[in-house]
């Protein structure tokens, strides 16, 4: 009943066989401040926000939120392969989920590392909290030759921000 109540998860797709997608809920900057106006407990921040409220038992609680799920892989489809990501991408979108608006192919390390510092620059102006990006091998192919770790795609990096480092006063 919770997933119901988060309007960007799409309760029919067009696609009619087997599907297993991948994303995460996301509480968004300005739908966080909005709930914290009137909230009893205000949330100390977006990811707060997300943290439990699926698994709450309360759907009205979780509706009240206002998450997002942005779908980024598709783990399982029949019928269909993909040979790279952008056209992966464009099938998520196809199927009424949304995904982060920001999607670039870079063929460069000279050019990843721009980008990165682009992204780092202009992050805290954007409508989500982002500590980071991640980088994908676009070729689905070479996905395959690369690998997986026990956990995670080798052809898939997390790139953390530098950490905002802070100092008060303890009275």
């Amino acid at each position: 009943l919770q997933v119901k109540t988060i309007k960007s998860v799409p309760l029919t797709i067009p696609f009619k066989g087997k599907l297993l997608v991948q994303g995460e809920c996301m509480m968004t900057n300005s739908s966080f401040e909005e709930y914290n106006k009137t909230a009893e407990i205000p949330l100390k921040n977006p990811r707060n926000g997300v943290a439990g409220a699926v698994r709450n038992l309360d759907p009205k609680e979780t509706e009240k939120r206002k998450l997002d799920y942005f779908c980024y892989d598709v783990l399982l489809i029949d019928g269909v392969q993909f040979t790279t990501q952008q056209e992966m991408n464009t099938f998520i979108k196809e199927q009424g989920f949304i995904t982060d608006s920001y999607f670039k192919i870079i063929n460069s390390l000279e050019d990843a590392v721009k980008e990165i510092e682009a992204v780092d620059q202009v992050k805290d102006n954007l409508d989500t909290m982002i500590d980071g990006m991640v980088i994908k091998i676009n070729d689905c192919s070479k996905r395959e030759d690369i690998g997986y770790t026990n956990k995670f795609p080798k052809w898939a990096m997390a790139w953390k921000f530098k950490a905002v480092e802070l100092s008060t006063t303890l009275l």
